[in-house]
């Protein structure tokens, strides 16, 4: 429901309903695990729609339209390039059945997140709240650090910090061997889809001039601005009543 809300009717794409669209939201399950699995999932999905179709529960003739954001994007490529190498059960020449992929801020190319940001991160976790504490603070620490170890991150991270190699003359910091296993995979299938007409759209500015920011609309970016903003307590409970014991 928040995921209609926000991504759908905020955005006014429940007006397409109006065109005789139906629209489907896509909820991934555990978006950190492979994307390849994500990917076999999204083409169950389309597999469940093709065998609709098959039935005459859906109409035959009408092809589908997927816009993926950002790693929805990623997962929605490899899966229609899948489909078109891997036979299906239902409506096998349909292959995917798709007549239009649109991809929002992907990194096909891989995704550009600030080294900085990624050792702050690290940090954040792995020693004020994890290793030179308690276990209940270490605990807190590893759950604080799912992101840069989950398996699709791995996959997507053009530069990743666990990669560090202090002794390297010039770029110390490369991907994840998972982005490397994972652009492999994609291009021994074909790499994009060919049978599916394909759109890449970027939230970026197309006039040259700055983006702006986004916790204050209308106003441009400046080098050296703020990029991230944190404010984190950590609190007991004792008795029903609440003591602060740490911030960040």
């Amino acid at each position: 429901d928040d995921i209609y809300t926000f991504m759908v009717a905020g955005n006014e794409l429940h007006r397409l309903q109006d065109f005789g669209y139906t629209i489907i939201v896509v909820d991934w399950h555990n978006s950190r695990k492979d994307m390849r699995i994500n990917a076999l999932n999204l083409m169950g999905l389309i597999e469940y729609l093709k065998c609709k179709q098959a039935s005459g529960d859906v109409d035959a003739g009408e092809q589908f339209v997927i816009l993926g954001e950002s790693m929805g994007g990623l997962i929605a490529r490899y899966c229609l390039t899948y489909m078109e190498t891997h036979p299906t059960h239902c409506l096998p020449k349909e292959m995917h059945n798709t007549r239009l992929l649109i991809t929002l801020d992907s990194p096909h190319k891989g995704a550009n997140v600030p080294l900085s940001l990624q050792h702050m991160y690290r940090f954040l976790g792995g020693g004020i709240m994890g290793e030179f504490n308690t276990i209940t603070q270490k605990i807190v620490g590893k759950s604080w650090n799912l992101f840069l170890d989950a398996t699709a991150a791995q996959q997507m991270l053009l530069y990743h910090v666990d990669t560090y190699i202090p002794t390297a003359p010039y770029s110390p910091y490369a991907p994840h061997p998972a982005k490397a296993w994972f652009d492999a995979d994609l291009l021994l299938i074909g790499n994009y889809p060919k049978f599916s007409k394909m759109v890449a759209m970027s939230n970026g500015s197309l006039a040259g001039l700055s983006q702006t920011s986004i916790w204050n609309t209308g106003v441009q970016r400046t080098p050296n601005d703020r990029l991230l903003y944190i404010n984190s307590d950590m609190n007991l409970r004792v008795l029903g009543r609440t003591f602060k014991i740490a911030g960040t």
